[in-house]
């Protein structure tokens, strides 16, 4: 036997008031007007225009993937990785413009732990 398929229940927010009966709850509306831009500009003194990140190239250890992923996101963000064949562990980071640096210490110490090597080192943009 088929079931009907009726109007299902309403289904209204209400709550009840200190005096037992039931109030209904207004909806706030909370869309933002069309007339300012949804975008946000920083603004740095002394920096002309975008700044390109780096990218290096990184073989490691398949089992490492996710470690090395775990490692940058502690440090700060330091570097987005993009995996580029996961059945490799070939990685392409892009490092924030001035943190080559701060990559290259983590690095000395990072590479044994996910038995890592540099593929090429420093490629520039596209």
């Amino acid at each position: 036997m088929a079931r009907s398929r009726g109007k299902p229940p309403s289904r209204r927010r209400t709550s009840t008031d200190s005096g037992g009966g039931r109030r209904k709850i207004q909806r706030q509306d909370l869309s933002i007007p069309s007339s300012k831009p949804l975008r946000s500009v920083i603004s740095c003194q002394g920096m002309e225009g975008p700044l390109e990140s780096s990218r290096v190239k990184i073989r490691v250890h398949t089992r490492r993937l996710a470690f090395l992923r775990y490692v940058l996101e502690g440090c700060g963000h330091l570097a987005l990785p993009v995996t580029l064949a996961p059945q490799e562990g070939l990685v392409e980071l892009l490092l924030s413009p001035g943190e080559e640096p701060r990559w290259e210490a983590l690095w000395e110490d990072l590479a044994s732990w996910v038995n890592g090597q540099p593929v090429r080192t420093r490629t520039p943009p596209d």
